[in-house]
Formats: C-alpha cells, sequence, structure tokens
C-alpha cells in the first residue's frame, strides 16, 4: 500500500524536475513555466487527497460508495482544475498562455491515469 502511495508524489516532483530542466525549451515554446508549477502542485495535491477519499470507500463494505468516491474524485479533480484555469485567466495581466493550459490538461491527464491504476490495484487486492 505505501508504494502506491508514494507513487503521486514521485510523479509529481519527476515532472517538476522535467519542466524545472526544459525551462528554456518550454520558453521559446512560449509556456509558463511557473503556471506548470502550480498545476502540477495542485493536481498532485488533489490526487492525493482522492486517493484517501478512494482507500475510505474500499474500506467500506457497501460497492456504491466505491463507485461515488471514485466519481466524485475524478469530479473533483476537474472542478478544482477549471476554477485554477479561471482565476489564471481573470488574474494573468499579459492574458491567457493557451499553451500552458494546454500541459495543465495534460498533467491533468496523466494524474488521471495513475490514480485510476491505482485505484484498480487497490481494489483488486482489497477484493482478492
Amino acid at each position: 500500500m505505501l508504494r502506491y502511495r508514494l507513487l503521486l508524489p514521485a510523479t509529481g516532483i519527476c515532472l517538476f524536475l522535467l519542466i524545472y530542466f526544459f525551462r528554456v525549451t518550454l520558453s521559446n515554446m512560449g509556456v509558463d513555466g511557473m503556471v506548470l508549477h502550480v498545476s502540477n502542485l495542485l493536481l498532485m495535491t488533489v490526487s492525493l487527497i482522492n486517493l484517501r477519499i478512494v482507500e475510505n470507500g474500499l474500506k467500506n463494505g457497501n460497492p456504491h460508495v466505491f463507485v461515488r468516491s471514485v466519481m466524485g474524485g475524478m469530479t473533483l479533480k476537474m472542478l478544482v482544475l477549471l476554477i485554477a484555469i479561471m482565476v489564471y485567466a481573470g488574474t494573468s495581466p499579459d492574458g491567457v498562455n493557451k499553451y500552458s493550459v494546454l500541459f495543465a490538461l495534460v498533467f491533468y491527464v496523466i494524474y488521471l491515469i495513475l490514480e485510476l491504476s491505482i485505484t484498480l490495484k487497490l481494489n483488486r487486492k482489497n477484493h482478492a
């Protein structure tokens, strides 16, 4: 169970390092590195919270609780990302950097795939 919990922070650190080491290339492409760092940190935090909610849903004997926790977590993550994008769009003096928002959505997909694979492994282990 511990190795599954470490997968999300390890992915967040790897993405942080990738953004840091390729900051010049990303800047030449017109991508704002700070937006990527904030979206990475935000998605990693929400994914860790969601994983905890899913673990609690697995402990419950009712399978509907587990399904609700998975669907609620995905909805929570999408809403948090959309709110963050709207706050970024409203507060950015230079306008919205479309490439940074697209990279943030790619981060969302990466965290979603990781979180679902961890959830499926935990579910398999719980019902084995």
